[in-house]
């Protein structure tokens, strides 16, 4: 079987999750301690995700399968994973 994670860059993360993550606490930028992303929550959650515009950025970006996790592997659906095998 091949790994997904590793031949096409998907992170074993979930997309459900961050996109759950993001809505509700996403002005400070809790979805980025889920996908290791520490050093970018702080500085959300020193400028409030920058001033908000951050906010909506990422949600784009994870509803369109481009939010990558600490090792630069996108946050994408079990379906998208399984289609690319």
């Amino acid at each position: 079987m091949i790994d997904t994670t590793t031949v096409l860059g998907y992170s074993e993360r979930s997309k459900a999750t961050t996109f759950i993550l993001c809505i509700l606490f996403g002005e400070i930028g809790v979805h980025d301690i889920y996908l290791g992303r520490i050093g970018l929550f702080i500085a959300k959650a020193l400028t409030g995700n920058f001033g908000g515009i951050g906010y909506i950025v990422d949600l784009i970006l994870i509803i369109t399968n481009r939010y990558k996790d600490e090792s630069g592997r996108r946050v994408a659906s079990k379906k998208l994973k399984e289609k690319n095998l």
